[in-house]
């Protein structure tokens, strides 16, 4: 699980630096001057691509602890824990931006733009969020496996946290709180 540690931390910093040329764009468009009208649409092209960049590492963080599930493993859940706590600024941000881009598609003539482009935004986001939430998924997994810890509706509950958007920061901080019970 050490990787898995060390992935959702790149993971975190990646969408932090995918953000970066979302924001500046965004800063540019508040200063309203026209001379940087296609910077900004650049910079926010660039911001959605390296976004859509970070998704193959969500992928291999995937793997990787479907994989830890069957190895012995250390416990990660501190460490996404405070991931997931250093990340509530970024899904802020997150919120803003796509809410301006839909805003931006509310003209008739894109409008049918609109819902596709919601699709999208919510896909990706929970992605993300879901990259990070599997990891402490697999080791309550592997815990059970190994039976370390037993069935309780208590791990039910938390797991099923894990997987809701805002909720599964309150599942992580549940899940340290009860392994460190545990320990």
């Amino acid at each position: 699980m050490k990787s898995n540690k060390i992935m959702a931390i790149i993971q975190t910093i990646l969408m932090y630096v995918a953000h970066i040329p979302v924001y500046i764009g965004l800063i540019l468009f508040y200063t309203n001057i026209d001379d940087y009208m296609s910077a900004i649409m650049i910079l926010l092209l660039v911001g959605i691509i390296l976004t859509i960049l970070v998704l193959p590492l969500c992928l291999a963080n995937a793997i990787v602890t479907i994989v830890n599930v069957f190895r012995k493993t250390s416990n990660p859940t501190k460490t996404i824990m405070i991931t997931k706590l250093c990340l509530i600024p970024w899904f802020i941000g997150n919120f803003y931006f796509c809410v301006l881009l839909i805003a931006g598609l509310l003209n008739p003539f894109l409008l049918i733009l609109a819902p596709i482009v919601f699709c999208i935004e919510v896909s990706i986001t929970y992605l993300l969020m879901i990259s990070i939430s599997i990891i402490d998924l697999g080791f309550v997994i592997n815990k059970l496996k190994t039976k370390e810890i037993k069935m309780s509706k208590y791990f039910v509950f938390i797991n099923v946290l894990l997987f809701i958007f805002c909720l599964d920061v309150v599942g992580s901080i549940l899940l340290y709180i009860k392994t460190k019970e545990i320990e």
